[in-house]
């Protein structure tokens, strides 16, 4: 009776890892024909778009009063969301 229960365990077990081994070999299959069919636009590339904004100066329509408060803000923020 047990060993009956326990091979229908197995048997359910080894069902559920081989339909989620299907179903990630699947997504993955699919992103990447996603990707070939539908490349990202090179106006929207991630080359595009600056990593580090600490060297760049703020857009001049910002008074220096503005900048100051931003420049504040920002070592706010830092200082308290270190990690």
């Amino acid at each position: 009776m047990i060993v009956d229960l326990l091979l229908s365990a197995v048997d359910v077990l080894v069902a559920g890892i081989i339909t989620v081994f299907l179903f990630l070999i699947i997504l993955t299959l699919l992103t990447k024909a996603l990707v070939a069919l539908f490349p990202e636009q090179d106006s929207h590339s991630h080359a595009a778009i600056p990593h580090s904004r600490t060297d760049q100066q703020l857009p001049p329509q910002l008074s220096s009063a503005q900048q100051a408060a931003i420049a504040v803000a920002v070592q706010r923020y830092r200082r308290q969301h270190k990690h």
